[in-house]
């Protein structure tokens, strides 16, 4: 999937070859719009999961006019999900004869000049896309507008990167040379994934746009593998920054700690406990790194998730606090991942001090990927959509457990089976009753989950049993409306969803919803099995059979 912006002479497409575009009068951004109103980094979009978000980063906020609905939404310091088609203005309200209007539409297929341009290989279905470096732009010196004292510092004893918003080689030191084994003048205006194992690409594709968009502190850690002049691939453990503002410009600061001897063991090489290898980085967060390993032991060595603890911080409470959720999320996946569509825990262990979760890994798809503009499913398929989740959040919630960040990219449809999957309990929170606060006032903790699927509740910081309902009904809306949680209307004065005037339904399924989306927790449902005996008395048995209905 690729997405054309187009303003005045200016023309843009980003997709998997070039996921980030930054909007604004700043010279050197991706498309330039002075109107008296746009700030120097006023917003910018971003690609991932087959979508494009944008998100405002400005005092005077953006505006956007959705396509099919000439719904205008203005967006300020937040993310929405563009859709097919619409216009985007910067700091001000669209006027009868706009002027400096940034134009948009989401297409299947590039012009072919412009893939020829990126050098896109791309398999039949787009899905599958292989990231390919982008050309090298000609460049003999570094951009003058970069100020690289401001950056270096005392950094010269590292590896160090600093790229363009894309990833095009802006500078790099001579011990970057030393590894590839080639001149300064080859590696500069090259796209930095050229020389990454085309493997560990997409994750430094990812790595970026969280950076970019979002500055994560600690800051974001790439595991990738650079081909020396021997042509064996070593790995690397790259620390991703965005760019100071004393930079000068936009961009991404890396940093690697160089190899310690002349060979540097492949990272498939480094088994954890004798048994368990690491293949390549899925993600990172703010504490841990995933990643994608095999179980050496096992007949036919099958691949697992490896989780990480990394605790960079050094502060007493914070590290108490990360030990603490990495010890829970063991422990609940233990008694939990003895349910079908919830992950298997293989290992919990420690080594060299650090803390390990390994894990089934589930081969499929987000859910993500069925959800988005264009994409409303049938009354039914919800229905049974509905089905599904609660009858894992039911055995969850017996367990007395909050998963707390229940969305469609924490959901895997397993290609196995097509069942759906309940994955990444790093967020969970054990209750010492079935309910929190039914009986007692509930005890406030950290607010953590997803914004959009969050309940109001959680948000607060005291969340229930019935958060992960919520989470489960504004999936269930998404997924009639074609429409993401952010680019929902909301009701007037409050932060609640409209989704009552959204939704395209009949009785049945709407008085679900309501039991389900209720603002106020003591409203909803009080168990997934109360919202599961619902549906049985209103659509009839469900697909799977249970024993408790």
């Amino acid at each position: 999937m690729y997405l054309h912006l187009q303003v005045n002479d200016q023309e843009l497409w980003l997709g998997a070859m070039r996921p980030v575009a930054l909007l604004g009068r700043n010279p050197t951004g991706d498309l330039v719009v002075n109107n008296g109103y746009a700030s120097r980094r006023h917003a910018r979009i971003e690609y991932r999961h087959q979508q494009f978000y944008l998100r405002d980063d400005s005092l005077n906020g953006t505006f956007v006019r959705l396509g099919g609905t000439q719904q205008v939404v203005h967006v300020q310091g937040e993310e929405i999900l563009l859709g097919e088609w619409g216009e985007i203005s910067l700091g001000c309200e669209f006027e009868p004869e706009p002027q400096d209007v940034i134009r948009f539409r989401r297409t299947t297929h590039l012009p072919e000049d412009v893939a020829a341009a990126a050098q896109l290989t791309a398999t039949p279905e787009e899905d599958t896309m292989t990231v390919v470096p982008l050309a090298r732009r000609p460049m003999t010196q570094v951009p003058p507008e970069l100020k690289l004292a401001q950056v270096l510092e005392s950094l010269v004893e590292e590896i160090v990167v600093i790229l363009s918003p894309e990833g095009i080689v802006y500078y790099h030191n001579p011990v970057l040379s030393q590894v590839l084994g080639k001149p300064l003048a080859e590696v500069l205006g090259q796209d930095f994934l050229s020389f990454v194992h085309p493997d560990d690409r997409q994750g430094f594709v990812d790595g970026y746009t969280q950076a970019l968009l979002h500055n994560p502190q600690p800051p974001l850690t790439l595991v990738g593998r650079l081909q020396g002049e021997e042509r064996q691939w070593r790995s690397y453990s790259f620390t991703v920054r965005p760019l100071p503002p004393t930079a000068g410009m936009e961009g991404l600061l890396l940093t690697a700690s160089p190899p310690q001897s002349s060979h540097v063991p492949p990272i498939t090489t480094n088994l954890i406990r004798g048994r368990y290898c690491i293949e390549r980085a899925l993600a990172t967060g703010g504490f841990c790194t995933t990643y994608l390993g095999r179980d050496t032991q096992r007949p036919g060595e099958p691949r697992c998730v490896i989780k990480r603890l990394q605790l960079h911080n050094q502060d007493p409470q914070m590290l108490a606090t990360a030990r603490r959720l990495f010890a829970t999320e063991a422990a609940t996946l233990e008694r939990l991942g003895r349910h079908d569509q919830i992950p298997l825990l293989l290992a919990y262990l420690e080594e060299e001090g650090a803390f390990y979760i390994i894990q089934d890994f589930v081969e499929g798809q987000p859910l993500s990927r069925e959800l988005g503009p264009g994409l409303v499913w049938a009354e039914m398929d919800v229905v049974w959509l509905l089905w599904e989740l609660l009858l894992i959040l039911d055995f969850v919630q017996s367990h007395k457990v909050i998963h707390r960040d229940v969305k469609p990219d924490n959901i895997i449809r397993r290609t196995a089976d097509q069942k759906l999957v309940l994955i990444d309990f790093g967020a969970v929170k054990v209750l010492p009753s079935a309910l929190s606060g039914q009986n007692n006032q509930p005890k406030g903790t950290v607010a953590v989950g997803t914004p959009g699927y969050m309940a109001p509740e959680q948000a607060w910081g005291q969340p229930n049993l019935t958060s992960d309902l919520y989470s489960v009904g504004v999936i269930a809306v998404e997924a009639l409306t074609g429409q993401s949680p952010q680019m929902l209307p909301k009701i007037p004065n409050t932060n609640q969803l409209d989704w009552q005037s959204q939704v395209q339904c009949g009785a049945e399924l709407r008085e679900v919803l309501a039991g389900l989306l209720a603002a106020d927790w003591q409203r909803r449902f009080p168990s997934a099995r109360s919202a599961l005996k619902k549906l049985d008395a209103l659509f009839g048995p469900p697909p799977r059979n249970t024993n408790f209905l």
